[in-house]
């Protein structure tokens, strides 16, 4: 067994890797999540609107390291569309979707350490597809209980 704070080429070579419990949700998931673990800001979670949330989501637009945030099950969903359709560039102005937000990699990380761990990984927008949320916006079901996102920001 490899215990690592971060294994990105066991990932990279798709060698299925899995977290040991812990004392951190966020320790666990940055050791599967296959991204650079320093530097890495921990965001714990989203506020659910307003200023805040704008900011912490232009900061993720901009920032050129690792971000880990939780996110509420019911909330999944809302916080994924919004990193999908965030409109402010590098300067803060309201504009087109940002671009790079769409390709950033992320992993979102499920019932870590339990029988049902589930571990997705992609794009941004490839993980909205596997956890069947639009990249437009309109109503799915009801996603399962989310632990965490580990987003890669380069």
């Amino acid at each position: 067994m490899i215990i690592s704070l971060n294994d990105m080429h066991l990932v990279a070579l798709k060698i299925p890797i899995h977290p040991i419990p812990g004392p951190s949700a966020l320790v666990a998931a940055l050791s599967v999540a296959g991204f650079a673990a320093s530097p890495c800001t921990f965001l714990g979670f989203l506020p659910v609107k307003g200023a805040a949330r704008s900011e912490l989501l232009e900061l993720m637009a901009t920032t050129t390291h690792t971000m880990v945030f939780y996110e509420s099950p019911h909330r999944i969903r809302k916080t994924i569309q919004d990193l999908l359709h965030h409109r402010r560039d590098a300067e803060g102005r309201v504009g087109e979707v940002v671009p790079g937000l769409r390709s950033r990699s992320i992993v979102v990380c499920r019932e870590l350490t339990k029988l049902y761990e589930e571990l997705i990984r992609g794009s941004l927008v490839e993980v909205a597809e596997a956890l069947s949320i639009p990249t437009e916006e309109s109503e799915t079901e009801q996603l399962p209980e989310t632990s965490l996102l580990v987003c890669a920001c380069h």
